[in-house]
């Protein structure tokens, strides 16, 4: 929307932060925990008709269905049998996306129970501004789902859900902390309210389900001047994603890992 608005601009992403090493960021690959979950409600009138709707959508046809649309209308068959999207269908799909979900409804308009791996061999080669930010990553992604882990208790998981949403606003704080006493007030500050929210229960949960997955023991992130918050950034605790906050922020903590040529289990233990 905004080349349209200004396309004498230029939009590519550029390096974030890194430590005081230089190494390249690690960004984690698609995990096995997904996105959201679609049910079918205890109260459906026809749950047979709901259970062969989800299998349809889910099977390769109802995936290309979601992702290209109908033949003939979005996209033609090309003779290498490759569906090629209309022009006017792609050039509707990058100035109006409302306007398009609302014409086709297709491009995982309905993005429940997309395949994303499936629909790689359907997609069409990106176009800039899309392909330079895309692009970028490819270099960076790590393939970390083996570190995923499920908080499945319904209170615990919804006070971990406000600890990250705490953690996601303390962190831009604390890198643009002007010095270190001021960096230290926000942190300290972040860790009471994290208390507060009843991070002990959350992190005993989380501790209680051991790791197991290739090592990899990397320090990300290592401020300049305070190395304490971001020293333990990857190298505490490696099964969260980059937007977690718990509990590899600890600003003390201990490791202890057995390891064995292939494998390893980890366990964090928060010292008082």
């Amino acid at each position: 929307m905004l080349l349209h608005i200004y396309p004498e601009g230029a939009y590519i992403a550029i390096d974030g932060p890194s430590n005081e090493r230089g190494d390249s960021h690690t960004l984690p690959g698609v995990g096995i925990n997904g996105w959201t979950v679609t049910m079918i409600s205890k109260n459906s009138k026809a749950p047979e008709r709901a259970i062969a709707l989800m299998s349809c959508l889910m099977s390769e046809h109802g995936q290309k269905l979601k992702y290209c649309g109908v033949e003939g209308v979005t996209y033609d068959v090309g003779a290498d049998g490759v569906p090629a999207f209309k022009l006017e269908v792609l050039e509707l799909l990058n100035s109006d996306r409302v306007e398009y979900n609302r014409v086709y409804g297709a491009d995982n308009t309905y993005w429940m129970l997309q395949d994303n791996a499936m629909q790689l061999k359907w997609q069409p080669p990106a176009r800039q501004p899309l392909s330079q930010p895309r692009e970028w990553t490819f270099p960076y992604t790590v393939y970390m789902p083996e570190y995923d882990v499920s908080i499945t208790d319904p209170e615990l998981a919804a006070a971990y859900q406000r600890i990250r949403k705490a953690w996601g606003t303390t962190f831009p704080q604390l890198l643009l902390a002007p010095t270190d006493e001021e960096f230290d007030r926000i942190f300290n500050d972040y860790i009471a309210l994290r208390d507060s929210m009843g991070y002990d229960l959350v992190a005993r949960e989380w501790i209680r389900l051991p790791v197991h997955g290739t090592m990899i023991m990397r320090t990300q992130y290592s401020h300049g001047r305070s190395t304490k918050c971001w020293i333990v950034y990857e190298s505490l605790w490696m099964k969260t994603s980059s937007a977690s906050c718990l509990p590899r922020i600890l600003k003390y903590g201990r490791c202890r890992a057995k390891s064995t040529p292939i494998s390893f289990t980890m366990y964090l233990s928060p010292l008082r």
